[in-house]
């Protein structure tokens, strides 16, 4: 059965993408640990969820996100959404194409596919011109009996071509073949960009192991800032990456591409192993390629995606600057958290943000310390109120007061609005069951 497509991505860097939203849901974000990954930076790594209501179709919620989740234009906490409706987040505008459940699981972009679509989607289909031989082989061998003597000989004339004319096309050099499908989910990879001058040497370094395992480092001297971080990646995201990789012809690049730059050194430095299948290219002092280049860039966007690195790219003035106004942001919240239910998570999610930006930056500023004390504060208030609120839940469904509790339990879910946080998920698993029973009183 086809799939239903309930969104297309409208606008921003992934336009023509296709989402589909299971009946359970689906997460929204840069991070491949979403249902549904859109490559955009302005998105948060967990941005928004989709979701169907019994009776009331498509609905989204904000998971807290840095730049918020607006439809038709208004910034929103959690809304329904209409065939028509625009979701805009980050950079990113989605049209709602349909608002009922359909069938399929979350978007055919970011979900696994068959192992036999699977295999079709990592290998790189190269076309010998052989389909018409093939053909003429099955006519003679269905007119005459000795059909299968001449289909013999068709065949060996194939395999002589496909050993020999690669060497006579590269001048007596074999072709590195392209990894096998099934070796295409095992990528291993090292990259390193160095760019140095006499008044500075800025080092960036990333590696995916076999185990799915990111890691980066990054040395910028002049401005003293050093990061090492470290993370899993999900296997989908490793497979996806390694299938764009094949795509882009890396395992046909030369050796090295080297150029002179006087007192300058550019240089992009990337070994992948796929499979069994090994190839290293270097870039000196010239321009990359084409494909080169594609390549790192899918690389580098899998750095910030996976472990936040925008904070490399921007000026350490610029970075306290946001730090103060998140932390400025933060400390508002969190006097107006007896306001708004949700206020407490956002001045805990703003004070983290403003720890991040830091993250980087020595020595810190005068307001890193009070940041630090806000973030303890905020957790212990969170997780007490909380508390307190589950407990008011649970009365209401010891009574059956099913009404009451339906709407404790979203007061719960305004407090607790980050979808990838236990509490959460928890709270919505008991208003499903609560909806339930409200559903047989009526």
């Amino acid at each position: 059965m086809a799939e239903t497509v309930h969104l297309i991505v409208d606008q921003g860097p992934s336009k023509g993408q296709k989402l589909t939203v299971p009946a359970d849901g689906a997460r929204v974000g840069r991070s491949s640990k979403n249902d549904i990954v859109i490559e955009d930076p302005l998105l948060s790594r967990h941005h928004c969820r989709l979701f169907f209501k019994p009776g009331d179709g498509l609905w989204v919620t904000d998971l807290g996100s840095a730049n918020g989740t607006l439809v038709k234009g208004s910034p929103i906490t959690e809304v329904p959404i209409r065939v028509g409706d625009t979701v805009t987040i980050g950079d990113t505008v989605l049209k709602v194409l349909s608002d009922s459940v359909g069938a399929g699981s979350a978007d055919a972009g970011n979900k696994e596919k068959k192992p036999q679509e699977a295999a079709k989607a990592i290998s790189p289909v190269v076309d010998l011109g052989l389909k018409s031989e093939k053909e003429k082989v099955e006519i003679l061998q269905k007119k005459s009996p000795v059909g299968f003597l001449i289909a013999g000989a068709v065949l060996a004339i194939v395999v002589a071509m496909v050993i020999w004319m690669p060497k006579l096309l590269k001048g007596g050099k074999t072709v590195k073949p392209l990894p096998p499908p099934a070796a295409a989910q095992n990528l291993e990879l090292e990259y390193e960009k160095v760019i140095a001058n006499t008044g500075n040497v800025f080092r960036y370094t990333l590696t995916i192991t076999t185990n799915d395992v990111i890691s980066v480092q990054i040395d910028d001297i002049k401005n003293d800032r050093h990061v090492r971080k470290e993370k899993p990646m999900s296997s989908e995201y490793t497979k996806s990456l390694a299938k764009s990789i094949i795509d882009a012809g890396f395992f046909s690049l030369q050796d090295e591409y080297q150029g002179v730059q006087p007192d300058m050194l550019e240089q992009w430095d990337l070994s992948i192993t796929i499979g069994k299948q090994t190839h290293r290219t270097r870039v000196i002092n010239r321009i990359e390629p084409e494909s080169f280049s594609a390549i790192r860039e899918k690389i580098e966007q899998a750095g910030k995606n996976e472990l936040d690195l925008f904070a490399m790219e921007t000026s350490p003035e610029k970075l306290t600057q946001l730090s103060r106004d998140a932390h400025l942001m933060g400390k508002k919240c969190y006097d107006e958290r007896e306001i708004k239910y949700g206020n407490l998570a956002l001045a805990l999610k703003n004070f983290k943000e403003a720890e991040t930006y830091l993250e980087t930056i020595e020595p810190k500023p005068d307001f890193y310390a009070e940041n630090l004390a806000m973030i303890t504060d905020c957790k212990r208030l969170l997780e007490d109120k909380y508390n307190d609120q589950s407990f008011r839940v649970e009365q209401a469904r010891r009574r059956g007061d099913w009404d009451e509790a339906a709407k404790e339990l979203r007061i719960l879910l305004e407090m607790i609005p980050d979808g990838g946080d236990q509490r959460n998920k928890d709270a919505r698993k008991k208003l499903l069951d609560v909806e339930k029973h409200l559903e047989k009183k009526r």
